[in-house]
């Protein structure tokens, strides 16, 4: 025992001497401790928990942070210099771990200082020695150095040499994310969990798993968590982890697999560094799903841990929150949430079924409430329930929801996109969205709704930031970047929005949903050839004619381009769900106001959905000064 524990001492000191020589280097991490230890890092990792009770990369921290202390009671330089110093890559994540081992900022050290030294010299003492007072003497000695030549140059040099530091300091910390908006923020994706277990059918379970663990990092203020549709596409992918992470513009993947025999379940799980494909951190799990809930929040925890990642306090509520005490309730609700993330009509109806079971074995599962509101109300958009049936459905279940749980973000968000729809109370819509998405920053649906909510206003930047943050979120979703193609021609700008159609083209091959938006552009320059093009390719207008018996160029020889407008126009009225609004965009086309105004008020009597667009849309806009335009605008709230 002794002997163990003599040799954990001389880990402990090996350990201490080499960071005492590299804790200044930002890039010292547990890879390069490990390699120096001679050790691998699992094995470091075991050891490390075994005789500290801590991670490595806890340990690393937790060395870095007591030399800050040192030299700022030292007064050697600012809080935000020793951030640097000390390894930190930036003085606020600096600052959120400070505050979170001492219980007080950096800023507050100063005043303690002098308390400590006056009343406790020999601590400060013991504080100071091993080594540390010849680290503390250099670092004095380079910004006394610093601070005179400072002095000698002149203004102008002084902007120069900002400008030049400011260069290379965000080459060197952010060359390898030229994309992410915030240089603090960790990026994860989990790749879809594998099934292990002998029963195909428990992928429900395994997926279900895997939705948990992203919702509870989601909630995790300052961790971008890519959402579950991004990463849908590498469940059987062989590419490497840095090809998925590069495409994802991930820092790290989570991958894991499940396996389950009837209430015993086995987890292992994995974090990679996708920037350098290493492996991180790996754990395994055996418990009996009566411990679902408590084993998920540990493996929440771990990975926040070894990402460094600070928790606070309503971080920690959001991980280790309980949804329901009914196991059976939430196999069901699993069930639920497998079949909606299908998004086909088959498999929605499916997840209402689930999440009804679910309610039924639990009426307090508020989660399953928010489950039976985003059903109902993709069912309505697509047009797959009875008019005005989805929609007040999801603003029931919403307002169930929130009344056992207020801080549901999807049923925040799924309150505001029914009052912005179907309601046509903005203030509301606005008030519900903004709060969806301040509960869960990583919500690509709320960024989504709130985003379409500000192009109805014209708020076009605005629209722009927030589908920009949805597709950092899920950048291979079908319907982002569908409404990006959209908005982006709703701005004018044409380019963007004919790339993000050839994006979209790319994630759904062989459709072509979007080739439309040229149209108006094509028939204002009067190049018909390419409108032929387009007719061509579509394949809903294509079969259209084909059941009509009816030739395209025989139609166009007829009829010229009109005639092919007018077709699209009965086309689009046989879709009971769109149509009347379609249609007048249409007849604008052909420059036919009296009928664009006609199809415009039955879209109104209908409320139809897509109505709510009419203030700001492009096609409409010669329709601003007519009467029957302004009454439309009047009674929906629009009017200037």
């Amino acid at each position: 025992m002794n002997g163990e524990s003599s040799m954990d001492q001389v880990l402990i000191e090996k350990l201490t001497n080499i960071l005492e020589v590299n804790f200044h280097k930002e890039g010292f991490g547990v890879k390069k401790l490990a390699k120096q230890a001679g050790l691998s890092r699992s094995k470091l990792h075991r050891k490390l928990h075994s005789i500290k009770g801590k991670s490595t990369s806890k340990f690393i921290r937790e060395f870095r942070l007591e030399k800050a202390i040192i030299m700022l009671r030292n007064n050697v330089a600012t809080a935000s210099e020793i951030s640097y110093l000390v390894g930190f890559s930036s003085p606020q994540y600096f600052s959120k771990c400070f505050n979170d081992y001492y219980g007080y900022t950096p800023g507050e050290v100063k005043h303690r200082t002098y308390n400590i030294i006056e009343d406790n010299k020999e601590t400060q003492k013991k504080e100071l020695s091993s080594g540390s007072q010849n680290i503390i003497e250099p670092i004095k000695h380079r910004i006394s150095l610093l601070s005179k030549r400072m002095i000698w140059i002149n203004t102008f040099g002084l902007v120069l040499v900002s400008i030049f530091s400011y260069y290379l300091y965000t080459n060197y910390y952010f060359s390898s994310e030229p994309n992410r908006k915030n240089s603090n923020e960790i990026s994860i994706a989990i790749i879809p969990f594998k099934n292990l277990s002998e029963h195909i059918g428990n992928q429900y379970f395994a997926d279900g798993m895997m939705d948990e663990i992203l919702n509870q990092l989601s909630g995790i203020h300052g961790l971008v968590v890519k959402s579950r549709q991004s990463s849908e596409k590498y469940r059987e992918s062989d590419k490497s982890m840095i090809k998925i992470g590069k495409e994802l513009d991930a820092d790290y993947l989570l991958e894991g697999s499940v396996q389950k025999q009837k209430d015993s379940i086995r987890i292992i799980v994995q974090l990679i560094n996708a920037k350098q494909d290493i492996h991180v951190w790996s754990e395994n799990y055996d418990f009996e799903l009566k411990q679902v809930f408590s084993i998920q929040s540990k493996l929440s925890k771990q990975i926040a841990q070894e990402l460094n990642t600070v928790l606070s306090s309503v971080d920690l509520e959001h991980i280790e929150k309980v949804p329901t005490d009914n196991l059976e309730a939430y196999k069901m609700y699993l069930n639920g949430r497998f079949h909606w993330n299908q998004r086909t009509e088959d498999h929605l109806k499916k997840s209402i079924y689930y999440f009804t079971k679910a309610i039924e074995l639990d009426s307090t599962y508020a989660i399953a409430y928010a489950g039976l509101a985003d059903s109902y109300f993709i069912m309505e958009w697509y047009g797959w329930t009875a008019k005005k049936y989805g929609f007040n459905k999801a603003k029931t279940y919403s307002l169930k929801a929130l009344s056992i749980d207020n801080n549901i973000a999807e049923a925040h968000a799924t309150l505001g996109a029914v009052a912005e729809w179907y309601d046509w109370n903005w203030e509301k819509a606005e008030q519900e969205l903004k709060l969806a998405i301040t509960l869960n920053p990583n919500y690509a649906t709320g960024h989504l709704y709130y985003s379409e909510f500000q192009s109805l206003m014209g708020k076009y930047k605005e629209a722009q930031e927030h589908i920009n943050k949805a597709l950092e979120l899920n950048p291979h979703s079908l319907i982002l970047n569908i409404f990006n193609t959209w908005l982006y021609y709703e701005q004018g700008k044409y380019n963007e929005a004919i790339n993000c159609a050839k994006k979209v083209n790319e994630l759904e091959k062989g459709r072509i949903p979007l080739d439309w938006m040229r149209f108006p552009m094509y028939l204002k320059q009067g190049n018909d050839q390419k409108i032929i093009e387009i007719v061509k390719r579509d394949p809903d207008l294509m079969n259209g004619l084909e059941k009509d018996s009816i030739h395209l160029m025989d139609l166009y020889k007829e009829k010229g381009i009109e005639g092919i407008v007018t077709w699209r126009i009965n086309f689009h009225l046989k879709n009971k769900h769109f149509g009347h609004y379609s249609a007048a965009k249409h007849f604008m086309l052909i420059n036919n106001r009296f009928l664009a105004l006609d199809q415009l008020e039955k879209a109104y009597q209908s409320r139809e959905v897509l109505i709510a667009k009419i203030e700001h849309e492009p096609a409409l806009q010669a329709l601003r000064d007519e009467p029957r335009f302004k009454a439309i605008l009047k009674k929906m709230g629009l009017e200037d």
